[in-house]
């Protein structure tokens, strides 16, 4: 991955906040991965988002790393 430098104009927030985005406005066009938990990928990113959807809110589980046991997250 390339460095950046802090005012070179790139945020590395953004890819977050369009996965959130996307999350909040189509939840269940993500896939079920486990007992009713879902993941979306953070696009540029090897990073993963857990979540549930309750009736009346999205309940995000964990931000994992996709190289990590998914064991540790799992079991939140």
């Amino acid at each position: 991955m390339k460095a950046y430098a802090r005012n070179s104009g790139y945020d590395s927030r953004k890819p977050w906040t369009k996965s959130v985005e996307a999350i909040a406005a189509a939840p269940l066009r993500f896939a079920v991965v486990d007992k009713g938990r879902r993941r979306a990928g953070v696009r540029r990113f090897p990073y993963g988002i857990s979540f549930v959807v309750e009736d009346t809110r999205i309940v995000v589980i964990a931000c994992f790393h996709g190289k990590r046991n998914p064991k540790h997250w799992q079991l939140r």
